[in-house]
């Protein structure tokens, strides 16, 4: 019988650090800020992903508020860009994914021996 790997969903939760309101990094967040990274605007990564502007714009809000950093900043031309902070904390998320796959990789083999 084969069984097919799952990809683990990884989002870093900020509420360890007391703010009131959730603050998450979702992968369509962090999908988001790769969009912004890519085409140097937060509006057109959201409409390329079919999220709204508003809440994703709420949400990077609700982050930077957390870690007490921006992580997104404005350019001369209206558009948007990911501040050395924001490049650091996609990466830790990047990092967190992939350490978050070889633990399932590693169990999964583990089950299947």
């Amino acid at each position: 019988m084969e069984t097919e790997m799952t990809t683990p969903i990884v989002t870093m939760d900020f509420e360890f650090l007391g703010v009131e309101k959730d603050a998450s990094l979702t992968p369509a967040i962090a999908e988001t800020l790769r969009g912004v990274d890519e085409l140097g605007s937060l509006s057109a990564a959201a409409k390329r992903l079919r999220m709204g502007y508003s809440h994703t714009l709420y949400a990077i809000r609700d982050i930077e508020k957390a870690i007490g950093v921006p992580i997104l900043s404005s350019t001369c031309s209206k558009g948007s860009a990911l501040t050395a902070e924001g490049r650091k904390l996609l990466d830790l998320y990047d990092a967190a994914q992939r350490e978050s796959q070889d633990m399932v990789n590693q169990g999964f083999s583990r089950l299947t021996q």
